[in-house]
């Protein structure tokens, strides 16, 4: 399995802030006084109109680094391993072979349900020419067909199970982690092998309820590594939950 390990990231929240300065005079010998002190330590300064302006303000939440998809991979056909064709942290794309199925059962299945394909269907071939020429009943060319389509189906059933022997992987990542080794009889339904997809990970962490007005989807996250000082990232989040956690207060998020 993957372990987990913290990731530290902040999401920006955007607020509005307006400050209203405001002052008075003084008068007489006081007023002289502070003007006097005023010159001596005078300094220069730019002033501008009070406006309301925006600024950043920052978040700070501990998240987790998961990968984007997990897919455990089950067998779909009874039978021994005969051969598994990877090793555990390989990277594999769609479709690559996993793993093959002892199928000497099936290619017999198959053969015999060939044989009785072939048979069915010069059968329908005589039946019909019969039945053309008005020398055989209907209900004798149409028992003939559906012998014949019972035989394709067969033949169409097993090879679908034949198929079924050899594994492929449904999504391209990386073999995390196998069930079963090569020898062992594997049942149907069974889990066999587990990949992850890390081409694309997200973070996951819980925003507390006070702060959840602030984000939303399309909220900018820079993500910073404890183990990668160096590595700064910047996301965006993905999704935000509806449930509030009664535990910690905090509601879910994923950014990636």
């Amino acid at each position: 399995m993957i372990g987990r390990f913290s990731r530290h990231y902040i999401l920006p929240v955007g607020l509005m802030v307006m400050v209203t300065l405001s002052g008075c005079g003084e008068s007489g010998n006081a007023a002289g006084e502070e003007k006097a002190v005023r010159k001596k330590r005078a300094v220069n300064v730019i002033v501008s109109p009070v406006q309301i302006r925006s600024f950043t303000n920052y978040l700070n939440l501990v998240g987790e680094v998961k990968p984007r998809r997990r897919v455990v991979v089950s067998i779909e056909a009874n039978g021994m391993i005969e051969r598994i064709a990877i090793k555990k942290g390989q990277w594999v794309k769609k479709n690559t072979v996993l793993a093959e199925i002892e199928d000497d059962l099936l290619q017999a299945e198959i053969r015999e349900a060939q044989a009785s394909l072939k048979a069915s269907t010069l059968n329908l071939n005589n039946q019909k020419k019969l039945f053309d020429q008005k020398a055989v009943a209907e209900s004798a060319y149409l028992d003939t067909q559906y012998l014949y389509d019972i035989a394709k189906a067969r033949l169409t059933h097993v090879q679908a199970r034949l198929n079924k022997t050899i594994i492929h992987a449904p999504i391209s990542g990386v073999i995390d982690d196998w069930f079963l080794e090569e020898g062992e009889l594997a049942i149907a339904g069974v889990a066999f092998v587990e990949i992850v997809e890390i081409d694309w990970v997200k973070i996951v962490a819980g925003v507390p309820e006070r702060y959840l007005r602030y984000v939303q989807k399309g909220t900018e996250a820079v993500l910073n590594f404890p183990a990668y000082p160096d590595t700064i990232r910047v996301g965006r989040v993905t999704y935000v939950g509806t449930t509030l956690d009664p535990d910690n207060r905090t509601v879910p998020i994923e950014i990636e």
